[in-house]
């Protein structure tokens, strides 16, 4: 089977599409919608659409073939929205998951929710929750986005169909765009799979330390204290406080403290005693890319 990533032609855009969705469902075929007019330059297979499913449920699907001509025997439902810019699927996946479904017997369907990540379906249970690493202080969003924001700082999390609740006019799937390319929030299939980041503990000399007799001070007095002192010590060669005092900011990770030999009881009381403070950092679950790695 051979799939092409055509798209409605410039002298096109004004016909009336239909689009043979995949819904992430554990059914064989596929189901006909209707594009709106305003939409017909955005579709392209493989791109993902918002979609009515029965009389009260909303998915993604994907889109899996561009027609011309209505289903027979019933009206198509209008597609909602047409959720990327580009496509999230290619025809070399498209045709990959249809050789899996038809190998293994398994409806397209469920292969598509199996390979779909969570943060791209959407559904009417799917659940949006407020990105921890995102302020809301300063960060120039206002109106309906600004509000839904502090309701999800409010609450936790909110359904599709608790944030369509709660905006009166407009898209709730762009809306969820919007926030999303922002990083503002992020969208989880279940309770199960809601989002935590990822955190590392680091340490860093008090401010108070940041300077040369102070600490001359501190690591005089701990000339009984070997343990401490090689804490201390093992700090600073790690981070030249002096030669930059910025680089406390960031410290050290603690893991690093101990697997470089320190003892967790001295740097435990170390801690105790305001020498050292420890906090947390959110990381990134994404190892990035070297740039000289390329994808065909």
């Amino acid at each position: 089977m051979s799939l092409e990533l055509n798209r409605p032609t410039q002298q096109s855009l004004y016909a009336t599409y239909f689009v043979e969705v995949l819904l992430p469902l554990p059914f064989s075929d596929t189901y006909t919608y209707r594009i709106p007019q305003e939409l017909n330059e955005h579709i392209e297979i493989g791109r993902r659409v918002i979609v009515q499913f029965g009389k009260k449920k909303v998915y993604t699907g994907i889109i899996y073939k561009i027609l011309e001509t209505p289903p027979k025997g019933y009206e198509a439902k209008y597609v909602i929205d047409i959720v990327d810019d580009a496509p999230s699927i290619n025809s070399k996946q498209i045709e990959f998951f249809s050789w899996i479904s038809e190998y293994y017997l398994c409806p397209k369907g469920a292969v598509i929710n199996a390979a779909l990540p969570a943060g791209l379906k959407i559904s009417s249970e799917s659940r949006v929750q407020l990105n921890p690493a995102f302020s809301i202080d300063g960060c120039g969003i206002q109106g309906i986005e600004l509000h839904v924001l502090k309701k999800l700082k409010e609450s936790g999390t909110l359904t599709y169909q608790e944030l369509g609740n709660l905006i009166s006019k407009g898209s709730v799937s762009k809306l969820i765009k919007n926030l999303l390319s922002i990083e503002a929030i992020i969208l989880f299939e279940h309770i199960k799979d809601k989002y935590h980041p990822k955190k590392e503990k680091r340490i860093r000399l008090h401010e108070q330390l940041l300077n040369q007799d102070g600490l001359n001070h501190l690591l005089g007095t701990l000339n009984n204290k070997a343990k401490q002192k090689t804490v201390i010590l093992t700090y600073l060669g790690e981070i030249a406080v002096f030669e930059n005092r910025e680089l406390n900011k960031n410290g050290v990770l603690k893991s690093d403290l101990i697997d470089l030999g320190c003892s967790t009881s001295s740097l435990k009381t170390l801690l105790k005693n305001n020498v050292f403070e420890e906090f947390e950092v959110v990381v990134s679950r994404f190892t990035e890319i070297p740039p000289d790695l390329e994808y065909d």
